[in-house]
């Protein structure tokens, strides 16, 4: 095992020292770049980090409102861990923020997405239930969101609300975005999706990794080398939509991206990393990144193109082939709610979707918890299901009674005619 990790190393870092030799004497082929990063992504078995999430404005309040949709500046703290198909997500944030100049509406008709943030809140009343919401002065947020997911138990907490369910039920659809990095789509990287479901489309901005961007037929190399912040740069262009700017010093690592709307030329983001270390041969990764959003193409003259937020992350902690299984398992503690999806048994014949019940304190009396709480289901059950039968049986009564009662007085009616 140490000498096929070995092995491994030494291919990575002879393809990088071709790679990087090849760029100062030639240009770099996209056929190139690509295999140079996905060689030394074969490196990194797992990785785990944190880093601190934060927006700031970079223009009047009132713009970033309008034109971007944005309520409250976010401060948050995020945990990530892949390995393998493993994945483990933790946010804390604030419960309650101030909300930006609540007595503006916010231009969903300009708003990139405007359209499915409307739609997803329903289309009749959407628009009237967010404008009500920015309207107040404070949000409350989730302080706390945590997911875990072990290979074929999705685990979810959500301040303190546990929900467990297992993968590939119907529950599982809604947990498929859950867990995603913010960080890798900064650094331009994609993990597999082990959920088998598809993102939903709702016109926010999505950064494609650079294997994905380089694979594209209009991605091109427009320039050999482009000096930013005094490192060469090669520069990738996808004409009228987006360019990156990848350092062949650091296995083309993203220092910078540009994003346009497309169809204006308008500058829609601007990215740039920083303070890069080396997390495994051939691999870099940035602790700094900082992500600006500009002003829409429906926004007035003078504002259009224009930077109006940012969001910028700090990285903490970053390690990589390190992470423990555990990491995967949200740790419980005793006494919580749990509404748990992965119990199959049968109460009646009939398969039981959740079961709720409170985690005890020895582990050991997990199973005897949840045999109680089955019980309650068919005992549950078995008082519908008499419940049922009796008003069936009263309701039957009644209406036999009732149509007896009918046709005696209509007897009664026919007596009175015949006696005329």
């Amino acid at each position: 095992m140490q000498s096929r990790k070995a092995f491994s190393v030494f291919f990575v870092l002879l393809t990088f020292g071709a790679m990087a030799e090849r760029c100062c004497s030639q240009p770099p082929s996209k056929e190139d770049i690509g295999k140079a990063i996905k060689v030394a992504l074969t490196s990194v078995e797992s990785l785990d980090l944190e880093h601190t999430a934060a927006t700031a404005l970079l223009n009047k309040p009132e713009f970033a409102k309008r034109y971007l949709g944005t309520e409250v500046l976010m401060q948050s703290t995020v945990a990530f861990a892949y390995k393998g198909n493993k994945r483990y997500c933790r946010i804390t944030r604030p419960p309650v923020v101030d909300r930006l100049v609540p007595e503006v509406e916010p231009d969903f008709s300009v708003i990139p997405g405007g359209a499915e943030r409307l739609q997803a809140l329903g289309e009749n009343n959407g628009a009237a239930s967010i404008t009500s919401a920015n309207r107040q002065p404070r949000a409350q947020l989730l302080p706390l969101f945590e997911f875990a997911f072990d290979g074929q138990k999705i685990t979810r907490n959500t301040n303190g609300s546990i929900v467990s369910v297992h993968l590939g039920t119907e529950k599982a659809a809604g947990f498929a975005e859950a867990c995603a990095s913010q960080f890798l789509e900064y650094a331009g990287i994609e993990l597999s999706n082990p959920f088998g479901m598809p993102k939903a489309a709702t016109g926010a901005l999505i950064l494609e990794s650079v294997p994905t961007f380089i694979a594209r037929e209009e991605c091109q190399t427009e320039r050999v080398l482009e000096s930013f912040d005094g490192r060469p740069c090669v520069v990738l262009k996808k004409s009228g939509e987006e360019t990156l700017w990848l350092d062949p010093q650091m296995n083309y690592a993203v220092r910078k991206r540009e994003v346009l709307y497309v169809g204006s030329g308008l500058l829609r983001a601007r990215l740039r990393n920083s303070d890069f270390v080396q997390i495994s041969p051939g691999l870099w990764l940035p602790r700094n990144c900082d992500l600006d959003y500009c002003a829409p193409p429906g926004a007035p003259e003078g504002i259009k193109g224009i930077p109006l937020l940012r969001s910028s992350l700090r990285v903490r902690r970053l390690s990589v082939n390190d992470v423990p299984d555990s990491r995967f398992v949200i740790h419980v503690n005793p006494g919580t709610l749990v509404a748990d999806s992965t119990v199959e048994r049968l109460s009646h014949g009939k398969p039981v979707t959740t079961l709720v019940y409170s985690l005890p304190a020895d582990q050991n009396e997990l199973d005897r918890v949840i045999e109680e709480n089955l019980a309650n289901v068919r005992y549950a059950r078995t008082q519908l299901f008499w419940r049922t039968v009796l008003w069936y049986c009263l309701y039957s009564v009644a209406g036999i009674g009732g149509i007896c009662v009918l046709l005696l007085g209509l007897r009664k009616i026919r007596q009175a005619w015949g006696n005329r």
